[in-house]
């Protein structure tokens, strides 16, 4: 099943659908309606030409607090089990790959940001060092009726790091990661801090820029403690896209080849997603054209 494979019909199409197809329905469908509610905050944030890296609309499925004010993004093990079952059954995807991983987050004394490094745990390589900034706070979460759990939507930019942040952690991800030769830590007050450590093992489900990830995770304030903790379960939909991309597709709305917004009509609104009458989802109109 891992590898390339055949793309793409509707997943959970069938006549037969199962709790898991049901809740995995109304994801989709919050992400149809949510991420064209907020379209043009991210068509408008991709406009700036000093934005670099990545947009990332992303749904996670969780929890909401007793309040209805907070959201968790773990999910009961009997929820996750069968949402990834289901995952797995499908045959339209152009990759699915397991991955374990350390995600690192250090805060740069600096300028009070944080950043991740996340490095594969097979081979102790850096996959990549990212900074991440929210579009958006989401404070909206919707309710998957009859399930154990909500979902919450949100927009982020992943940028790269420059050489000279890079160069700071090589040292404190050395000591994160437990190799012996790293030298220990000045003290100094400009030193990268680790914030927290998350081991994930990961089977991730894509087609174009359109992903599932469905996640183990165990946190703590180290590796040797995440190691030792206990195990929470996470699954989330990620649609990214370079910037420059989106940005494109912004200023020329009307050129839909090779644009976000192509892409997103493609891999995301043409999914078929019934509404929650039955009917099928209305036409996602292009985006307004940039201000002149």
């Amino acid at each position: 099943m891992y590898g390339r494979q055949p793309v793409r019909s509707c997943p959970g199409s069938g006549a037969h659908k199962t709790d898991a197809d049901e809740l995995w329905q109304h994801v989709k469908r919050v992400f149809f309606v949510d991420a064209r509610a907020h379209a043009a905050r991210v068509f408008a944030a991709a406009a700036d030409p000093e934005l670099a890296g990545t947009i990332e609309i992303e749904a996670r499925v969780g929890t909401i607090n007793e309040s209805g004010t907070g959201f968790s993004a773990g999910i009961p093990r009997d929820v996750f089990e069968p949402m990834l079952h289901w995952v797995r059954l499908q045959n339209d995807w152009d990759l699915a790959t397991r991955t374990t991983t350390a995600d690192l987050t250090f805060q740069l004394a600096a300028d009070d940001d944080r950043v991740r490094v996340t490095v594969d745990l097979d081979t102790n390589e850096v996959v990549c060092v990212v900074r991440k900034d929210r579009l958006w706070r989401p404070t909206d979460f919707r309710a998957a009726t009859g399930h154990k759990v909500d979902v919450r939507i949100g927009a982020s930019v992943e940028s790269p790091v420059s050489e000279h942040v890079r160069d700071a952690l090589v040292f404190p991800t050395q000591r994160a990661m437990g190799v012996a030769s790293a030298p220990p830590a000045t003290g100094s007050a400009n030193e990268p801090r680790l914030v927290m450590v998350r081991r994930k093992e990961r089977e991730i489900f894509k087609t174009g820029p359109f992903s599932i990830d469905m996640t183990k995770v165990q946190s703590g304030a180290t590796l040797e403690e995440a190691r030792r903790a206990p195990v929470t379960f996470e699954a989330e939909v990620d649609f990214s896209v370079a910037a420059h991309v989106l940005a494109g597709a912004s200023a020329v709305p009307d050129h839909f080849p090779h644009t976000f917004y192509d892409l997103l009509v493609n891999y995301l609104f043409d999914i078929r997603v019934e509404e929650s009458d039955g009917s099928a989802p209305a036409p996602v109109p292009a985006p307004a054209p940039a201000p002149a």
